[in-house]
Parts: C-alpha cells; sequence; structure tokens
C-alpha cells in the first residue's frame, strides 16, 4: 500500500493500522519548583560534619546543583540534595542559590548563608537549621 504525502500511517496498541488513542508527543512533564524557604544554616565549629537535605524545599525535582561552588572539604549530593559540611574552619560562607531540576524545567531557592561559629561570640544569633534549637540564649544541638 502506498501512501500519499497527506496520509498519516502507524499502528496501534492491537496491531491495526491508523488507529489513534492521542497524540503524546505534546505532553512532558512540569518542572522542579522551590517551595519554601530554606533558612540560613548555623553550625557549631568542630562538630564534626552534619548534613542538610536541602531536597525537601523542593518538589519534582530529579537532581540538584548549588551555586557558587561550595567550600574545599563539604559535599553536596546532586542526586539527593544533601549538603554535608566540615566544621573544621570558621566563618560566614555563601550566599548559596540550589536549583532543583528535572527535564520539564527547572527552579531556583533564594540565597542562604552557611555560619560555623564558637558558641558565645554572637555568630549564631538568628540562624538555625535542623539539627539546632534556641533555648533560653543558648544555641544547643537536638
Amino acid at each position: 500500500m502506498a501512501l500519499s504525502g497527506n496520509q498519516v500511517s502507524g499502528l496501534s496498541l492491537y496491531g491495526g493500522v491508523g488507529a489513534r488513542y492521542g497524540d503524546f508527543s505534546a505532553k512532558s512533564e512540569t518542572g522542579a519548583e522551590f517551595i519554601g524557604h530554606i533558612p540560613n544554616i548555623a553550625a557549631l565549629f568542630d562538630s564534626g560534619t552534619p548534613a542538610f537535605d536541602l531536597s525537601v524545599h523542593f518538589t519534582g525535582a530529579a537532581t540538584y546543583s548549588i551555586d557558587p561552588a561550595i567550600e574545599t572539604g563539604w559535599t553536596f549530593d546532586t542526586d539527593t540534595g544533601e549538603l554535608v559540611i566540615d566544621t573544621d574552619d570558621l566563618g560566614s560562607f555563601g550566599p548559596y542559590i540550589v536549583t532543583g531540576e528535572n527535564v520539564g524545567g527547572n527552579d531556583d531557592s533564594n540565597g542562604f548563608f552557611i555560619t560555623v561559629y564558637v558558641p558565645g561570640t554572637g555568630g549564631s544569633k538568628g540562624l538555625a537549621y535542623g539539627r539546632l534549637k534556641r533555648t533560653s540564649r543558648k544555641f544547643q544541638k537536638n
């Protein structure tokens, strides 16, 4: 059977020719979406290597990236969005922006800072994330 230029041919799911059940060529996945504010992160100096799951601030992301590059000795897992910091260096680092991405698109987080501090120096004021909580006037590990 010969086809002219304006005829369309296709096999159906059941082997018939020309049966159509819809065109899926234009359908795509919804892009990743940033759904919440990433707070500034505070960690006690020389307290090990705390981990922070930044994926919880996104929906639909398949991969993650962080910008600018993180400090030497820190790791960022682009598959899970987990940031692990080494608390051997004092200071304030950032601002960092995390991007969640999938085949449908990407979305950026707010900028956030990471501060590694010594208790009693005031470096922890106004900063908190996950493992730290404020009780009275001091930060303590949960």
